[in-house]
């Protein structure tokens, strides 16, 4: 190996990864949520296996994006969850997700098959839209700090 050779490595920006991260986890909140008309009518039709597999990659997702969310607060250096979004801070869309995720594993454990439906047809889907539209705000939010700080060099 020469001794002298140099090597260059290159980053984005904090805030483009996270804003980036933030972006690509939005976008898989909102197809979940657009797939839980489908789940609650496989409850409805009998097909629990089917639809117990099918929450189960909604929780993933979910546990993805409280991953992402406090691991873009590390990496941005920033307290992300005081922000505000939709009148409310971010915490708060936090723990309103933390309780759905309860409601759910409540009704799998009472294996009551109507409560589940009902949470998964008429509460997920407004939970996805509302967490991939804050999502897409903070990575708005991320993107436009970094094009103040490029002007202001």
């Amino acid at each position: 190996v020469d001794t002298d050779a140099q090597i260059d490595l290159e980053s984005q920006h904090r805030n483009v990864i996270a804003s980036d991260a933030f972006r690509t986890v939005a976008e898989q909140i909102g197809e979940i949520g657009r797939q839980q008309a489908g789940i609650a009518e496989e409850i409805e039709a009998g097909k629990v296996s089917e639809a117990v597999l099918r929450i189960a990659e909604f929780v993933t997702a979910w546990q993805l994006a409280q991953q992402v969310l406090v691991q873009n607060c590390r990496l941005t250096q920033q307290s992300l969850l005081e922000r505000e979004y939709d009148g409310q801070p971010i915490i708060e869309h936090l723990k309103t997700l933390l309780e759905r995720l309860t409601d759910i594993r409540e009704a799998l454990e009472a294996q009551d098959m109507v409560m589940l439906a009902d949470i998964v047809h008429y509460e997920t889907p407004g939970l996805c839209e509302a967490w991939a539209g804050m999502l897409n705000h903070l990575a708005d939010q991320l993107s436009e700090a970094v094009a103040a700080d490029s002007a202001e060099q």
